[in-house]
C-alpha cells in the first residue's frame, strides 16, 4: 500500500484504518532500492500515527516488509481482526511510547 518513503511523508497522519482488502500482504512494503545490510537503521515511520486498525485483512502478513527498526513514538493503540496470515508487525524492532493491543 505504502512504500517507506511516502509512509514518512505522511507527517500529519494521526488515524489510519484498513478495512476489506483481500489481497494486501503488507501496509508498507519494500522499496526497490532497498536491501538488509545487516546495520540497524531507526527510521520515523507515520511520524504522527496515534491509532492503526487492521481489519478483514485475510492475505496480510505483517504491517512493515522492511528489516529496519522504526520509530512510531504516538502510536498507542493498535488493532488487527480477522487477519489470519499475520505473522509478525515487522520484522525489524518497533519503537513506541505506549500502546494497547
Amino acid at each position: 500500500m505504502f512504500s517507506p518513503s511516502i509512509a514518512r511523508c505522511l507527517v500529519h497522519l494521526q488515524k489510519l484504518i484498513i478495512d476489506d482488502c483481500l489481497t494486501m500482504e503488507a501496509v508498507v512494503a519494500n522499496e526497490d532500492d532497498e536491501q538488509d545490510r545487516g546495520e540497524r537503521i531507526y527510521v520515523p515511520l507515520f511520524p504522527q500515527l496515534k491509532h492503526l486498525e487492521l481489519r478483514e485483512l485475510p492475505s496480510l502478513r505483517r504491517f512493515c516488509h522492511t528489516i529496519h527498526d522504526w520509530e512510531m513514538p504516538f502510536l498507542y493503540h493498535v488493532e488487527a481482526l480477522n487477519c489470519p496470515e499475520m505473522q509478525t508487525f515487522s520484522p525489524g524492532f518497533v519503537h513506541t511510547q505506549n500502546y494497547s493491543m
